[in-house]
C-alpha cells in the first residue's frame, strides 16, 4: 500500500499525520508492506531531499521515502503542457480527482 504526501511545514510534522494514516489504509486494504511518499518541493538539495527510512506506527512497520518534486509550472514548461491546461483535466468518473480523497484496495 502506497500514500502520498507533499512536505508542508516540517518532516516531522508530516510523518506524524502520515504515518496513522498509512497504518489505517494498510488495515483496511489488508496489506503485507506499506510505504508513505513524501515530496518535497522545497528549495533545498535534491541529496537533502531523497531519504528513506524504516517508520512505525503501533507496531504496523512503514518504509518512509523521501523524494525531490519539482514545482507545477517547471514541470508543465518542461513537457510543453500549461498548468491551467493540467488543472482543468477531468478524471475519469470512476477515478478520483485526487488520490488523497479515496483508498483503493486492489487485489
Amino acid at each position: 500500500m502506497i500514500e502520498c504526501k507533499i512536505l508542508r511545514g516540517k518532516l516531522e510534522a508530516t510523518l506524524a499525520k502520515g504515518l496513522p494514516q498509512t497504518a489505517a489504509y494498510m488495515d483496511r486494504c489488508g496489506a503485507d508492506a506499506s510505504h508513505l511518499v513524501i515530496f518535497d518541493r522545497s528549495t533545498k538539495t535534491w541529496e537533502e531531499k531523497i531519504f528513506r527510512r524504516s517508520e512505525e506506527f503501533n507496531g504496523t512497520p512503514v518504509e518512509v521515502w523521501g523524494i525531490p518534486r519539482t514545482p507545477a509550472r517547471e514541470r508543465a514548461r518542461c513537457e510543453g503542457v500549461s498548468t491551467a491546461t493540467r488543472r482543468h483535466t477531468v478524471a475519469s468518473p470512476r477515478e478520483p480527482r485526487h488520490s488523497s480523497h479515496a483508498t483503493r484496495c486492489l487485489p
